[in-house]
């Protein structure tokens, strides 16, 4: 199902599980969406929109609503883990 989604035949980045708990959160389900595993930084989860805005953008796949639906899906992934991100170098140490 991985592949399908992201157009690809390479197996996901890690097949760490997780708690039916954990899959609650938004933030785990932007993980999912953008094929990336704990622990991450911020130039990974850049990295990674930058991979999935390229191949999913409009002007590559013209009239492709599948990919469409799938770019909105990767920009709202992204600015989830972006904002937790963020939200987490707050925190005091």
């Amino acid at each position: 199902a991985w592949q399908t989604y992201h157009f690809t035949e390479e197996k996901p980045r890690s097949e760490r599980r997780f708690t039916e708990e954990q899959r609650a959160t938004p933030e785990v389900e932007a993980l999912a969406i953008m094929g990336l595993a704990p622990p991450i930084t911020l130039d990974g989860i850049k990295t990674r929109y930058k991979e999935l805005a390229k191949k999913h953008h409009p002007d590559l796949n013209k009239g492709c609503k599948k990919s469409e639906e799938l770019l909105k899906e990767v920009n709202m992934a992204y600015t989830i883990l972006k904002l937790a991100y963020a939200g987490f170098e707050e925190l005091p140490q």
